[in-house]
């Protein structure tokens, strides 16, 4: 029996209006869902915009890789602009995948998937249920494009549910004493079209969704609801308790609006499951949350001011069904983690260049997924995928739709109104640029961020915006005197504001002046009281100049505030740690869990104080949660190398200090990186704002050294521009047996004969040392002109940036390459361990990083030799190393001889 999955996505549910609801007994499904399954939450992503998230939650990947960066978007005839769509996306999605796979595909309503997409199933995009002001339920044409095969239009138009036909009795669950509103008023005509409207497309999504998964199969079902998140912007400001600024009158009418569209997706759920049977596994998803309690930024959610500011970080994800932990806890899930775990769920292998990764936690056996490079190099291309309508039409049915799509999205603050076309499309590509820039800032991509942001700049020099970010994007890159020059360029105003403030700090921080950080924070926390921002990044200076009496007060403060703020409960739990009170910061720490699960900073300091009690073994559990949460956190790895050191389990501390080693390497590579950003360096010499504009045709080139664009001066040595072949991959990936094949293919190596070769590797390593140095002396390269070099992985980001390069760079399962360290550790004396997960995650993230980086860099040709597929077929493996190199090799014929099965071992 094939596996089945159905995909829920309830946009913008949150935890917090959720368990109150489950412990009145007011969602029974959703109860049972909970109670059978695994939950957690789950981490949003910036920028939190819908589109941008729910395909990260499709793909897998990170906003800046896939290429959804807003809302709306210029037609290509620039006559205007449309809703984003499947168009505006660069990978595959889950659809894409599982029909490429065999599986058979429903998907209903998803962000950002007009038009919809030839799969193995039947698709029906976000503009299927949309309804024009001017349609009528006799006149309400659907709009080309909206669903693939288009043969499924009449019969599923049927359940579309037009806001005409809802009656006063379909509005009056969510309303209290609706009689009494006056309906010609603007304000409350407004209100209840916006409410009416929403529900229609609710309905009309669920509609399509549960005639589908009852009349035809399917493997895989995605249906998304953008109810509780359409709503949220409207009437959570009614919610209880009352918010200041809000009338008697208005809370009295709509204080029910959201606790009823929780029910009313309870009720739909009910469905699903019954449709879905015992043997599907659910996933259920947000892709963000809402502020509901005090906390609430003020009386009106859908303006553009403080429209961000109602997104909490965190969404919720529930798994149900055969294999799934009952009752169990999911840590640490964000967005991308979806998209691997249903296609673990689906028995297929995930993407090696997803950013997510299965949540194991949730399934009963021990995960250990299947993997291909990239979906999007298998199979058939993503352009293959588009719908017929995936060009432009004058459909005026689909102009309708797109324009009351741009309505709403104006009117829930997420698109701002232009008086012209120009300006619109202006407006709009300015907003897709600082998107994208943002994304790449949260992805700690700086330089391509700062690139961005310095284009803004010249596009529009008086938005504050840009070049608040632009100050930000330049410190995260260490550029200190840049960021300053930046700063200084804003207006007052902005400079006075929260986020102003904070960025002051942190550049005083970076310019040694410590002191002054925490005066300007003392001084802003004073004018803004009611700020936690403030107080909190106060508090946090305080603990690191080891202030601590004065740090306690500063998060007691942000209690008497906010007494749910997990980050004034961690602050405590570090001063309890720091004055020797640990029952305190166990107790402070647990507070901080409790209130954000996902927290590994916490959790490593209740390991810290745990430690400091004595109690051992829940210390080790504390910080191997912190690690479940962030494998790269290294004191996490420190403390458990010594602790299980102390506790004679040798193994498992070599585990945790090779990962400490592992992760400092990668963090000094990534300081080497930032020191070399040579458009940067210049700005800093002359003008700070002076970053090179991308190109004309939106492409920046790279650079093996730091992923952004560049044009360095020519160095001393060879003339520029010369080429290099090297081998590279993860140590015990196959680089040595690769080195033999081209020398028995005729090319000349570059190596030292130093490393003899051993039981680890029979036929040698084929190595020269001193490349080990190139960090340090990055010319030294040189010297193999003409020659073979191997350069292990960590090495490629300091190439010398004036020459080009092939590299055949080998591939194997990550968990074999760490078994075989272990293996070849323990023949020089120190005892093996298991594969260790987090090591796995970090090496695959690692060689995945490293190869987009050589993808993007034009003076970068790349090839990826599997090597199961090596030692399975080397002939064919030879062919294609050949053909790569371009008739270089003299004898090619000879290479395949060198391949000794026998000696791939540590098999997985």
């Amino acid at each position: 029996m094939k596996r089945k999955v159905l995909l829920i996505g309830w946009d913008a549910a949150d935890w917090q209006v959720i368990r109150p609801l489950l412990a009145q007994g007011a969602l029974p499904t959703l109860a049972r869902l909970v109670d059978g399954g695994s939950t957690g939450s789950l981490a949003t992503m910036q920028p939190c915009l819908s589109p941008i998230l729910w395909t990260s939650i499709a793909t897998g990947k990170a906003p800046w890789r896939h290429g959804v960066h807003g809302f709306v978007e210029p037609k290509p005839d620039r006559s205007g602009l449309r809703p984003v769509g499947s168009a505006s996306r660069n990978c595959k999605a889950l659809w894409n995948i599982a029909s490429q796979a065999g599986r058979r595909v429903h998907c209903v309503g998803w962000f950002a998937s007009h038009p919809a997409e030839r799969i193995r199933g039947v698709s029906v995009s976000d503009q299927f249920a949309m309804a024009p002001a001017a349609s009528t339920p006799a006149n309400w044409p659907l709009p080309p494009g909206c669903i693939e095969p288009d043969s499924w239009r009449d019969r599923l138009a049927e359940f579309r549910w037009h806001p005409g036909e809802n009656t006063a009795a379909d509005l009056q669950p969510f309303l209290q004493d609706a009689a009494q509103l006056d309906q010609t008023d603007p304000v409350q005509q407004r209100r209840l079209t916006h409410l009416s409207r929403t529900l229609a497309q609710c309905t009309s999504v669920h509609g399509a969704a549960t005639w589908l998964m009852e009349h035809e199969p399917w493997d895989l079902m995605m249906v998304y609801y953008e109810a509780i998140d359409q709503l949220g912007h409207e009437f959570m400001p009614f919610h209880p308790p009352r918010l200041a600024g809000v009338s008697e009158r208005d809370f009295h009418h709509y204080q029910r609006v959201i606790e009823g569209i929780y029910r009313f997706h309870d009720l739909l759920l009910a469905r699903l499951l019954e449709l879905a049977g015992e043997e599907t596994t659910v996933v259920l998803l947000s892709d963000h949350g809402f502020q509901s309690g005090r906390q609430r930024p003020g009386p009106v959610a859908n303006d553009p001011n403080t429209q961000a500011q109602w997104h909490r970080p965190f969404g919720i994800v529930a798994l149900h069904g055969p294999g799934i932990v009952a009752g169990g806890e999911i840590h640490g899930a964000t967005l991308t983690d979806i998209a691997p775990t249903v296609l673990q769920l689906l028995g297929l292998p995930v993407g090696e260049d997803m950013d997510g990764r299965v949540l194991a936690a949730a399934f009963r056996e021990p995960v250990r997924p299947a993997t291909v490079p990239s979906w999007d190099t298998e199979g058939p291309l993503l352009a293959e995928a588009r719908g017929s309508a995936a060009g432009e039409t004058s459909d005026p049915a689909a102009e309708a739709t797109a324009a009351l799509i741009l309505e709403q999205f104006q009117a829930l603050g997420y698109v701002q109104a232009a008086p012209t076309v120009a300006a619109a499309i202006w407006r709009a590509e300015n907003e897709l640029r600082q998107n994208e820039a943002t994304a790449h800032a949260a992805a700690g991509r700086h330089g391509p961020a700062a690139l961005i942001l310095r284009e803004l700049t010249r596009r529009e020099p008086d938005e504050p915006r840009y070049r608040l970010a632009l100050t930000s994007a330049l410190l995260g890159l260490g550029r200190t005197a840049a960021a300053r020059a930046s700063l200084v360029t804003l207006p007052a105003a902005w400079r006075e504001t929260p986020d102003g403030q904070l960025l002051e700090a942190q550049l005083l921080t970076a310019e040694a002046r410590p002191a002054e950080a925490l005066e300007l924070l003392t001084r802003a926390a004073a004018r803004v009281p009611g700020d936690t921002r403030l107080i909190n990044q106060r508090g946090l200076y305080l603990l690191q100049q080891r202030r601590w009496p004065e740090a306690a007060r500063a998060f007691q403060a942000v209690h008497a505030l906010d007494a749910d703020c997990p980050i004034a409960w961690h602050g405590l739990a570090v001063v309890g740690v720091e004055q020797d009170r640990p029952q305190d910061a166990i107790d402070a720490a647990l507070n901080a869990v409790e209130r954000r699960p996902h927290f590994p900073e916490a959790h490593f300091v209740l390991g810290r104080a745990l430690v400091r009690q004595g109690d051992l073994p829940r210390a080790i559990q504390a910080l191997e949660t912190a690690l479940r949460q962030n494998p790269a956190h290294e004191a996490s790895h420190s403390i458990l190398g010594r602790l299980f050191y102390r506790l004679g389990d040798a193994p498992r501390s070599w585990v945790h200090r090779e990962m400490l080693r592992v992760l400092r390497e990668r963090r000094a590579a990534q300081a080497r990186a930032l020191a070399h950003t040579p458009e940067l360096d210049a700005a800093d010499a002359a003008d700070a704002l002076e970053i090179p504009a991308a190109p004309a045709d939106g492409r920046a080139g790279r650079t093996a050294n730091t992923g952004t664009e560049a044009s360095p001066p020519a160095s001393a040595g060879l003339p520029p521009d010369q080429e290099f072949i090297l081998v590279s991959g993860l140590p015990r990936s196959g680089t040595s047996v690769m080195m033999q094949m081209l020398r028995a293919g005729g090319l000349e190596l570059m190596t030292d004969g130093r490393r003899a070769a051993d039981p680890n590797n029979p036929e040698g390593y084929w190595e020269w040392e001193d490349i080990q140095k190139l960090p340090r002396e990055p010319l030294l390269l040189e010297q193999a002109h003409g020659k073979v070099v191997k350069v292990i992985s960590a090495l490629l980001p300091s190439l010398p940036v004036k020459h080009r390069y092939r590299i055949i760079f080998m591939q194997r399962p990550v968990v074999e390459v760490v078994q075989s360290q272990r293996t070849m550790l323990g023949r020089r004396g120190v005892s093996p361990a298991a594969a260790d997960v987090a090591l796995a995650e970090v090496l695959a993230r690692h060689a995945r990083e490293t190869l987009e980086m050589l993808r993007r860099n034009p003076r970068v040709k790349v090839l990826t030799v599997d090597y199961r597929a090596l030692i399975a077929a080397p002939g064919a493996e030879a062919a294609k190393v050949a053909a790569f190199l371009g008739g270089r090799l003299p004898a090619p014929e000879q290479m395949a001889g060198v391949v000794q099965p026998g000696l791939y071992r540590n098999r997985v």
